[in-house]
Parts: structure tokens; C-alpha cells; sequence
């Protein structure tokens, strides 16, 4: 998503630096055959594996890998939060990361997602692993 964000809006030079310094990578660019009916990923974020689910559109593996493997968010840079951080995710789409951001001791998140359709797979992977600390 991002990488793609990158190759759209930002003239060459400037998308080589910022490449080199947040370290993207290039999509996977793997999307299931619209036979598929649901994803299932299993991953670990923070010493604790996760478990979610995606309709076949959705490059899971992709958000996955940008959230969580590259760090897109930059959240092992984030200083101390306090004890009870309340951490807003806007355009939570289907849960990686608040999923991800709820793994933060003692956060509290706040998940908006206006899709109904998203929303609704957000429920359910929150509820999947017992994300009691995200409130959509």
C-alpha cells in the first residue's frame, strides 16, 4: 500500500531517498484467485501471534508485512507512553494494526472504520484474539 502510495505521488528522486531511509519494501503483490472465499495469516507482533482473517480482495500479506515486518508505522521508534496510552486508529480496515497497536501495555485503542463490510471482519478479528482493549 504504501510502496504503491510511493510509485503514484512522489516524483523519482524524492521516492528513492525516502526509500532509503523508511526502508519499504516492494509489494508482494500476491492476491489470491477470486475462488478464494477467506485468508487466514497467523503472525506474531510483540511476542504474540495473531490470527486474521480477509476477504480474497485484500492484499493481506502485504499489510501484514508493511505494519509488522517493516515497521511502516514506525512504532518501535514511538517514545514511552505512558501508562494508559489511548491510541486512535483512523481507517482501521480489518484490524492488523489495531490488532498490532493493542499489543502496547496498557494502551487503549479506538478503531474507526467506515465500511460497514470492513468493520464488520474488524469485529471479528478483534474478537479472534481477544483484543478486549479495542473499541470500534
Amino acid at each position: 500500500m504504501i510502496a504503491r502510495l510511493l510509485r503514484s505521488v512522489i516524483p523519482p528522486p524524492a521516492r528513492a531517498a525516502l526509500k532509503r531511509v523508511l526502508s519499504l519494501p516492494e509489494e508482494y503483490r500476491f492476491h489470491p484467485a477470486r475462488s478464494v472465499v477467506e485468508q487466514r495469516v497467523v503472525f506474531t507482533a510483540r511476542g504474540r501471534t495473531l490470527t486474521v482473517t480477509a476477504d480474497h480482495a485484500l492484499p493481506l500479506y502485504d499489510t501484514i508485512a508493511e505494519i509488522v515486518d517493516f515497521d511502516a508505522y514506525q512504532l518501535a521508534a514511538l517514545p514511552p507512553l505512558g501508562p494508559a496510552p489511548l491510541i486512535i486508529d483512523v481507517g482501521a480496515n480489518i484490524g492488523v494494526a489495531s490488532l498490532v497497536l493493542a499489543q502496547i501495555p496498557g494502551a487503549t485503542v479506538i478503531a474507526f472504520e467506515p465500511l460497514p463490510a470492513n468493520a464488520t471482519r474488524l469485529r471479528e478479528n478483534l474478537a479472534r484474539n481477544a483484543a478486549d482493549n479495542v473499541d470500534v
